[in-house]
């Protein structure tokens, strides 16, 4: 079966992404001080920093890092993440999910993000059922092999698939998975 953007089973759907900005000079003095950043639909990357300005001037410090994410695949982007990318990340996960957005960026990295869209396939319960839907879309194998198309191996073909690397399967939860065309 499967389902689009937003569809999934992804339970951090309707958490706002954030970044926890941390104050490196109280950090190094043995204090954890810093400020939650939402990062909604209207924020620009100046809001960012002017937040983090605020922050900081608080007790005249300069360092800062970000040490927590909120909805938002925290390893592709660091302590020290390119703000802009930050949001683009945030807004990906508001359309499609973080669940989603989280296990593309594992697969194909941060550099890739702007061709999910052109990569997803969708989300299936099975490699097996993205297998099954494609070969059923694109061949009349009753047609082609009579009563030996009841013998197609569709699980055998989504492995092939998977190991061939035509796709990219990325499993989101126990019964989904998304599947990406890898060129």
């Amino acid at each position: 079966m499967k389902t689009e953007y937003g569809k999934s089973s992804d339970q951090r759907q309707e958490e706002c992404p954030a970044i926890y900005v941390a104050d490196l000079a109280d950090y190094n003095a043995g204090m954890l001080r810093g400020r939650w950043i939402e990062i909604d639909e209207h924020t620009e990357v100046e809001d960012i920093w002017q937040a983090i300005r605020e922050m900081l001037a608080e007790k005249g410090h300069e360092e800062w890092a970000v040490h927590d994410y909120n909805n938002l695949p925290s390893s592709e982007l660091g302590e020290w993440p390119c703000l802009e990318q930050v949001i683009e990340v945030a807004r990906a996960v508001r359309e499609r999910g973080y669940a989603l957005v989280a296990g593309y960026l594992a697969w194909a990295g941060l550099d890739e993000l702007s061709d999910l869209d052109d990569r997803f396939l969708g989300i299936y319960e099975s490699v097996e059922d993205y297998a099954y839907e494609f070969v059923n879309d694109c061949y009349d194998l009753e047609k082609a092999l009579g009563n030996l198309a009841v013998y197609f191996d569709y699980a055998a073909f989504a492995r092939d698939l998977d190991l061939n690397g035509d796709i990219n399967a990325v499993e989101l939860s126990y019964e989904e998975v998304a599947i990406f065309r890898s060129y």
